[in-house]
């Protein structure tokens, strides 16, 4: 029997990306960023997601793309892994594509500079197949919780204090 799985497409600079479906929580425009101090390049900072903290994600840093600055025309995928919430930085969101397993081509028989899980071959090009859990490394991961942790500690230190 064939394994079916339902991918999320986006694109970055023309590049067409995919994540399985179900990491995906929601597609919102893009908000203002809070900058995290002494955090890694792949951060943009952090914004407020409905009362959690989430790192905003600079794929293009993953991808050695051109760095740019966000704009009000992107927008942020929030999306779901075991650690945490990420919000990844994208151009368009370009709807939802089904595929056998047997279908994607495992990126091991690509070139080796590609990080993708494997890509799907579509009627417009290929489709690069990310696992969101891959997005930051176990040492980045360790720096933005430091990071948060940091800027949370200087918050309350710099909080006003309330005298009875």
């Amino acid at each position: 029997m064939m394994d079916f799985g339902d991918y999320f497409c986006f694109g970055i600079e023309g590049i067409q990306l995919g994540i399985p479906l179900y990491t995906i929580d929601r597609v919102i425009r893009s908000v203002a960023v809070n900058q995290l101090p002494n955090s890694p390049p792949i951060v943009h900072g952090l914004i407020d997601y409905y009362g959690t903290i989430v790192p905003v994600i600079n794929l293009r840093h993953r991808l050695t793309l051109n760095e740019k600055p966000i704009s009000p025309n992107q927008l942020f995928l929030i999306v779901n892994t075991t650690a945490r919430k990420l919000a990844l930085v994208v151009d368009s969101a370009d709807g939802v594509i089904s595929f056998s397993d047997n279908e994607l081509i495992s990126s091991g028989q690509l070139n080796s500079g590609i990080e993708a899980s494997g890509v799907y071959r579509t009627e417009d090009g290929i489709l690069l197949i990310y696992d969101p859990e891959k997005f930051l490394t176990s040492e980045e991961v360790v720096q933005i919780d430091r990071s948060i942790q940091s800027e949370q500690i200087r918050q309350i230190s710099n909080a006003p204090s309330e005298t009875a």
